[in-house]
């Protein structure tokens, strides 16, 4: 059956969306990573360890970080202080930006598996099982052993 041209136009459009959506979750990403290297790059500077356990709440506050390499800068504590202030302005939309693509590419994949057929989402919940599984022995397994292989069904 020929496809309509509403139907290339919106198949068009959803894919877009679907681009765009990732994109803009790749930047949050890449955003999200400079502001925790950047934190991590002053510790260093200033001496600090990062095995450290840190009891001021100031610390666990992501928006009192300061953005990658300006730690290697030498900064005033004023230049901190309104680098923070800056930071904390836009925390908390990216924050809501960040769950908001999250979701997002849950209904996405959501609408994905509709089209698949039972025999299909079975064998998918399998391989997604058997990634779980895979991913669990790795995280326990702190020595050289290899995790046990499982035989595919």
């Amino acid at each position: 059956m020929p496809l309509s041209n509403n139907d290339v136009e919106g198949s068009h459009m959803m894919s877009l969306a679907s681009i765009r959506a990732m994109g803009l979750g790749s930047a949050l990403i890449v955003l999200a990573g400079a502001l925790s290297s950047g934190a991590q790059e002053a510790a260093v500077k200033e001496g600090k360890s990062n095995n450290q356990p840190t009891t001021s709440k100031r610390a666990s506050d992501p928006s009192r970080r300061v953005p990658t390499y300006f730690g290697q800068l030498g900064l005033t504590p004023e230049q901190k202080e309104s680098v923070y202030k800056i930071r904390a302005k836009h925390y908390a939309k990216i924050t809501a930006l960040q769950k908001e693509i999250a979701d997002l590419q849950a209904t996405m994949l959501a609408e994905c598996e509709t089209v698949l057929t039972d025999s299909q989402k079975k064998h998918l919940q399998e391989r997604r099982e058997l990634a779980a599984e895979t991913k669990q022995n790795r995280k326990g397994a702190g020595s050289s052993e290899a995790p046990a292989k499982t035989a595919k069904p």
